[in-house]
């Protein structure tokens, strides 16, 4: 399986990139977060996505399905959804929660797909089980997801934005144990932000959970760990978050990365 990163940053990215980070990949901005699964699943697409496949010289026709973890604009950008489903030939599928389904209504050539959290559906040659996040929409019933994939025998759980992991969710992993890769929301770093931490993860937030992680075996010590959705105002520059974190078991993602695994 292959994952590429769009984007590994948080809501205080502006939408709008300074000049000198606009025509290729840095460290020392993170876009919008988001991923590519494969060359066609993707998982949200806020508003630096497309510009993110371009650098890749991707075939943006190629990708057939969009996953949506929560529609805050970081994460999903309409007008950039409504671009993608017009290069198909075939409607783009997207697949998120019931309370989301409004934001894509009026979309031309979509292929709208329901989710409920807990419940498995196959996507492709992906078997994916949508799991609750904790984190809030405001002002909406729409319940943020985290997503288990899995791929030709590989397993990997995304969990961007959310804090911690959901009582039910967690119950859903060690139900697929162990997984072969976790991406964990990092948006918070070492600052102290307060009510930020009741729907993100801090870094120490993140060193508590390895540990127990490894002792329900939802991971071992072959599972990559990966560390997004990091905000640029609440962290350091990219090479310290991976000089004090890489020596404790966690992989740092950049815009750009691809891992395979």
């Amino acid at each position: 399986m292959q994952i590429t990163f769009l984007g590994t940053g948080a809501a205080d990215t502006p939408v709008v990139l300074p000049q000198q980070y606009q025509a290729a990949f840095s460290k020392e901005i993170r876009r919008n977060s988001s991923i590519l699964v494969q060359d066609w699943l993707m998982i949200d697409c806020g508003p630096h996505a497309l510009y993110s496949l371009e650098l890749l010289h991707a075939d943006l026709s190629k990708i057939t399905d969009l996953c949506v973890t929560h529609t805050h604009a970081d994460h999903i950008d309409p007008a950039a959804v409504a671009r993608l489903a017009a290069l198909r030939k075939k409607p783009l599928r997207i697949w998120c929660v019931a309370g989301a389904v409004p934001v894509f209504s009026e979309i031309a050539n979509v292929d709208i797909h329901p989710l409920r959290a807990g419940q498995e559906r196959s996507i492709g040659e992906c078997s994916v089980i949508p799991l609750s996040a904790n984190h809030l929409v405001e002002n909406t019933d729409e319940q943020p997801l985290h997503y288990l994939l899995e791929y030709r025998g590989k397993r990997f759980f995304y969990g961007c934005d959310g804090a911690w992991i959901q009582a039910g969710s967690f119950l859903t992993l060690q139900q697929h144990r162990p997984l072969d890769l976790m991406i964990f929301d990092a948006t918070v770093g070492r600052e102290d932000e307060g009510i930020r931490l009741g729907s993100h993860n801090s870094l120490a937030m993140l060193e508590l959970m390895l540990p127990l992680l490894k002792r329900c075996q939802i991971a071992s010590e072959q599972t990559k760990i990966i560390l997004s959705h990091m905000a640029i105002t609440l962290h350091q520059p990219h090479d310290n978050i991976v000089k004090e974190m890489e020596p404790k078991g966690f992989i740092v993602a950049y815009d750009g990365l691809t891992i395979s695994f």
